[in-house]
């Protein structure tokens, strides 16, 4: 494999914008993620954030505005930091703005995420605009599966051949896999927004899977709606609420199997991080990270078919093989490999920036 150059970063310089520098929230964990490995390799980002959680690393830390009140606050706060923020680098978005040469859009076309689930108020058509603005705007948009990639284009506010795919990745020490003996009769649920994530659907299939137990890690406003769901379909005793967890990796691994029947996901982390652990995801063609599951029937068509998640996880839990392949293809997408991609993307921004000057 022919090594990156990495020296027009180290002379051109890198700025990142994140909401927030923390590990709380996909994309502000590949972010931190990513500014470290660079440092790792002597390329020193900026980082413009709203909300500091962690020490430097390393990392400039730069204060954008204070974020605005209310949603729609937080957004035009957010458009406006970006457009003032003083700044000679290269500018490479984590956030829903225009402004930047290279916009990591790990939440794919915001319309589309309307489209499919029925989002209509102003505030979400507002985001919309933004979200195009940005994606017009940007020399490079960078998605993490070719799901997104089609919601982007699709979108019509970037061509094909500015949209690049650049999957996530996962650690794969943090998630490793447990003996067989050690793991629990159990399946995990996790996602916060538990409405997209299709709580509701799990629970449903829950129904079919007498003997095994729910883990739910997660949170959401309406979690009383969800226990009494349970209580209504007869699996209460069947389901644990565990809310949100700091560190998800020793619930995943002491699993048998994960079920995620999302509405919409560009790209869902835990899928490959449940593979990592080699327990089999079921998850729905609506989500990005289904391109990368080692078999075709973990992944279900319809996200509210709650007999099909139970058919496709009492298959999974009993093929002796899957774990093992699970494992192997998670190893295909390490954070070494999702980070040097990325970066080979910037590389190539520094000279699409020269060619728009």
């Amino acid at each position: 494999m022919t090594r990156l150059d990495l020296g027009p970063l180290r002379l051109h310089g890198v700025s990142l914008f994140v909401r927030a520098w923390s590990t709380h929230g996909g994309t502000e964990r590949y972010c931190h993620g990513f500014a470290r490995w660079l440092i790792q390799h002597d390329v020193r980002p900026e980082v413009w954030c709203q909300r500091v959680e962690l020490p430097d690393d390393g990392a400039l830390l730069r204060a954008l505005r204070p974020a605005g009140r209310g949603r729609v606050g937080r957004m035009l706060a957010t458009n406006l930091a970006v457009r003032t923020a003083s700044t000679t680098n290269l500018r490479v978005g984590f956030l829903r703005a225009p402004g930047f040469d290279v916009l990591r859009a790990g939440g794919g076309a915001h319309s589309a995420w309307m489209s499919r689930l029925g989002a209509t108020r102003w505030a979400d058509q507002l985001e919309r605009r933004f979200d195009q603005a940005g994606l017009r705007d940007a020399g490079t948009v960078v998605v993490n599966s070719e799901l997104a990639r089609r919601d982007v284009i699709a979108d019509g506010s970037a061509s094909s051949e500015s949209v690049v795919v650049v999957r996530n990745g996962v650690d794969l020490e943090r998630f490793s896999p447990l003996a067989e003996s050690e793991r629990d009769h159990a399946v995990v649920f996790v996602g916060h927004g538990f409405t997209r994530k299709g709580l509701a659907t799990a629970l449903s299939a829950m129904v079919h899977l007498p003997g095994w137990e729910l883990r739910v890690v997660g949170r959401d406003r309406r979690e009383a709606h969800y226990r009494s769901l349970a209580v209504e379909l007869g699996v209460a005793s069947q389901v644990r609420f565990l809310g949100a967890v700091d560190d998800i990796a020793p619930v995943v691994r002491r699993a048998r199997a994960l079920i995620l029947p999302t509405r919409y996901d560009p790209s869902a982390n835990v899928v490959l991080e449940a593979m990592a652990c080699a327990v089999p995801p079921v998850t729905t063609r609506l989500d990005g990270a289904s391109e990368v599951v080692p078999m075709p029937w973990l992944v279900v068509d319809e996200p509210t078919n709650a007999i099909a998640f139970a058919h496709a996880i009492r298959r999974a839990v009993a093929d002796r093989e899957l774990a093992a392949r699970c494992r192997a293809a998670a190893e295909d997408w390490s954070l070494e490999r999702s980070f040097s991609a990325f970066a080979a993307t910037l590389v190539d921004g520094i000279a699409r920036r020269a060619e728009r000057r």
